[in-house]
């Protein structure tokens, strides 16, 4: 992956993370609107910023998606290719044109996710030491979350927590541990903790 696609990339999963959609790889399709807002490219009542041959953009993001409510990253790349066409007629070449809408729009003025980076954090001392000491309690948070059922009746804030919690790890002991997280169940998870709003 290129430095562009991969900037594209990360603009890409900052929207579709913030739609609170539950899969990271699909951006709703009114998502694309706060993209070409935050991008300069619509106003706040969705009216295209300049030339963009009179179209409507409400009429034209109909016309390229029909009926479907959500978009993958290669469907994201070729709107942006449409899109450039539109704004940049006089240009021939697609590649001009979407480097034109890149540079003038997308890549300055988006959004983006920039990724942490974890490795050096986990490796510290200090971390080692919270996680050695409480291994058993983090694991069977984890099991709780990543068993659908249990992770959804349990409920943070009421004054039973403490109660399922515990009858879920006795339950838990005997079951094979899991070893991956569902997406929404992390979620859940991080609306639980009030580590995000739901």
């Amino acid at each position: 992956m290129d430095y562009i696609e991969l900037e594209l990339w990360r603009i890409f999963s900052y929207y579709s993370l913030h739609d609170k959609s539950i899969n990271p790889l699909i951006l709703q399709v009114a998502s694309l609107r706060h993209i070409l807002q935050d991008s300069n490219i619509l106003d706040s009542n969705s009216k295209f910023i300049g030339y963009w041959g009179g179209r409507n953009y409400l009429e034209y993001v109909k016309a390229v998606f029909a009926s479907k409510e959500v978009v993958t990253f290669s469907v994201f790349l070729k709107f942006l290719t449409n899109l450039a066409r539109l704004r940049y007629p006089k240009h021939h070449l697609d590649d001009e044109c979407l480097k034109l809408l890149l540079m003038e729009h997308i890549l300055p003025l988006a959004c983006r996710s920039l990724p942490l980076e974890t490795r050096g954090l986990l490796k510290q001392c200090f971390t080692q030491d919270v996680a050695g000491r409480f291994k058993d309690v983090l694991r069977k948070i984890f099991v709780i979350y990543s068993s659908s059922n249990q992770a959804s009746s349990y409920n943070c804030e009421s004054s039973i927590r403490t109660r399922s919690y515990t009858q879920s790890v006795k339950e838990d002991r005997v079951r094979p541990t899991m070893n991956k997280l569902a997406y929404s169940n992390y979620l859940l998870f991080m609306e639980n903790f009030k580590i995000i709003k739901s």
